[in-house]
């Protein structure tokens, strides 16, 4: 069983989709770091509030970001640490991530970066389980995919794992909308300097493979 490591993936995965979204969306589902200059951007208030406990003062900002550290990041720690110890099921796993999602449904200022936080620590979880439920699978690389992740690398292995399950013309649909998010994010202005070379690596890799399944 592959190792979440919570800490060290799910939080940066955090900071990176945060501003992956590329066309225009409402008021309430801008990202997080729409009003962050570049360089406090690097670190992202998520990551610094999940470290420091500080809450900042008077920053609508700051303050969606507390929120979606307390209703989605910190239950998912306890989640995906308990499913990787053998102490909660996949079931169980499953249960309690759609379970976060339900309870923050009516923040929608949260919603777009917990679904995409929710649906990338799961697939991480389970991708070499190879009990997952197929409709598990199927259910969080769809988050990723409307949600326009640039984690090609993990939507790849939901893809090939999902290789009839989802008919030919969903996988191809499915590879094309993720190969265009994850080329539009590395593209992105306001991401360069603040992605690493592994993660272009893996990415890159995983649109490759992702670019023979679209054809």
């Amino acid at each position: 069983m592959r190792q979440c490591i919570f800490s060290a993936s799910l939080l940066l995965a955090l900071v990176s989709v945060v501003g992956c979204q590329q066309t225009p969306v409402a008021e309430s589902n801008r990202t997080l770091f729409d009003e962050i200059d570049a360089n406090q951007r690097q670190g992202g208030l998520v990551t610094h509030f999940a470290r420091t406990g500080e809450k900042p003062a008077n920053d609508p900002a700051g303050d969606r970001a507390v929120r979606l550290y307390e209703k989605a990041v910190e239950p998912l720690r306890y989640l995906t640490k308990n499913y990787e110890e053998g102490a909660i099921s996949l079931q169980e796993l499953d249960a309690g991530a759609r379970g976060i999602l339900e309870d923050i449904a009516g923040d929608e200022a949260i919603i777009p970066q917990a679904e995409q936080a929710v649906a990338h620590a799961v697939l991480h979880a389970i991708l070499n389980d190879p009990g997952a439920p197929k409709e598990t699978l199927a259910h969080y690389t769809d988050i990723l995919v409307q949600r326009k992740s640039p984690h090609a690398e993990v939507i790849y292995e939901a893809l090939v794992a999902l290789d009839g399950y989802w008919d030919e013309d969903h996988v191809k649909t499915a590879a094309s909308e993720s190969i265009a998010s994850a080329e539009a994010w590395l593209g992105g202005a306001e991401n360069q300097g603040h992605i690493s070379a592994d993660s272009r690596s893996d990415i890159g890799a995983a649109l490759r493979g992702m670019s023979q399944l679209a054809e």
